[in-house]
């Protein structure tokens, strides 16, 4: 009987140790679920004060071109982003992309910088970095993140210099 009574009490503890073991692993989970939805949660916040940030930029920077004439280029567009490893914040005019990034890098004899430039299905930016594969007729669109600078990825398009 104590041997019985020794094996019932070693399965009752191996059982109650199993157990243990899956609340513990359920907690987990849930904390990692927890956690990632948190994140999401972050993420989906901090893009919508991105586009926030970005309309708002985009409604002065429209408001301040409104009713200007201006000349339009044949150019070719291409994009960057400063989330790419190795490259500044700051462009060329000491804008700081991070804060204001609808800009473009141009070749200055085409196009002068600090123009403010309306670049189709991208919208108005500030002429306000330069490169060094940007000469002559091309431009470098700036994009906060790289995904939208493969998207955007290369076109032939006609910009308008507003000012």
């Amino acid at each position: 009987m104590k041997k019985d009574l020794s094996q019932s009490q070693k399965q009752l503890a191996d059982i109650s140790k199993k157990k243990i073991e899956e609340q513990k692993r359920e907690a987990e989970e849930q904390a990692k679920a927890a956690a990632k939805a948190k994140n999401e949660a972050a993420a989906k916040a901090a893009s919508q004060k991105l586009s926030a940030v970005n309309n708002q930029q985009q409604a002065a920077l429209a408001a301040a071109a409104k009713g200007k004439p201006g000349q339009t280029i044949e150019v070719q567009a291409t994009a960057y982003s400063t989330a790419e490893p190795g490259l500044s914040r700051y462009g060329a005019t000491g804008i700081d992309l991070v804060k204001n990034p609808n800009c473009i890098a141009v070749d200055p004899k085409v196009i002068p910088l600090n123009s403010l430039v309306l670049v189709p299905g991208y919208g108005y930016a500030i002429a306000g970095d330069t490169g060094g594969a940007i000469k002559g007729h091309i431009i470098d669109v700036h994009f906060p993140s790289v995904a939208q600078c493969v998207s955007w990825g290369r076109r032939h398009i006609a910009i308008t210099i507003i000012k």
